[in-house]
């Protein structure tokens, strides 16, 4: 089995490669502010702050203001795991400045209501609480 590391470090040489090669394209230093935030996204990535925000060692009262979600329930669309959302703001809390998630599907062709009724409850909580969380944490500067 691959660990996460073999991988990351798969992606780095292949990352290098892509480099090497524009390099050798664009010798006429174009690329080079492209670099720069290459090693600021390889360093996110191999941070132990986000580590940290993965690990979501939380209160127990915090992640049932979440919620739990469901690994088998999904559908065509992400799955409704309400610890997206309690990813998302430690992320934010470690530094990041724009979190995207999946929640269900994002486009309903058919019983439109029915799949609302069954997906909007557990979407209203998880985002309630990652909302109020950001507030309180004083982290809704994007807001402002």
């Amino acid at each position: 089995m691959v660990s996460r590391l073999d991988r990351l470090a798969d992606r780095k040489t292949l990352l290098t490669g892509f480099d090497n090669f524009r390099r050798d394209v664009d010798a006429s230093g174009l690329m080079e502010g492209l670099d720069a935030f290459n090693e600021q996204a390889f360093g996110v990535l191999t941070s132990s702050k986000l580590l940290e925000a993965l690990d979501c060692k939380e209160d127990k009262r915090v992640v049932e203001r979440y919620g739990k979600g469901d690994p088998k329930n999904r559908d065509d669309g992400g799955a409704k795991l309400m610890e997206h959302f309690l990813i998302a703001r430690r992320l934010v809390e470690a530094g990041a400045r724009c979190v995207t998630l999946a929640f269900s599907r994002w486009d309903h062709h058919g019983d439109n209501f029915g799949a609302l009724r069954q997906d909007l409850p557990l979407f209203d909580q998880g985002l309630s609480a990652l909302v109020e969380d950001l507030h309180q944490r004083g982290l809704d500067r994007m807001f402002q």
